[in-house]
């Protein structure tokens, strides 16, 4: 799929598309998961519990 394609399909522009691969800017939770959505997956984000707890 080419830039085009992926940032027609995501709803983004091709200059989002460049700047993310280049490192230029970060993506955005809800960026990515356009991305996602257009590459046919899912967008999962989790939280472990480290054991350690803030006091």
């Amino acid at each position: 799929m080419t830039q085009a394609e992926l940032a027609k399909k995501a709803g983004v522009t091709i200059r989002s598309i460049t700047y993310w691969e280049n490192g230029k800017k970060k993506m955005t939770v809800e960026s990515a998961d356009k991305v996602f959505c257009a590459l046919e997956k899912k967008l999962v984000i989790g939280v472990e519990n480290t054991g350690k707890a803030n006091k």
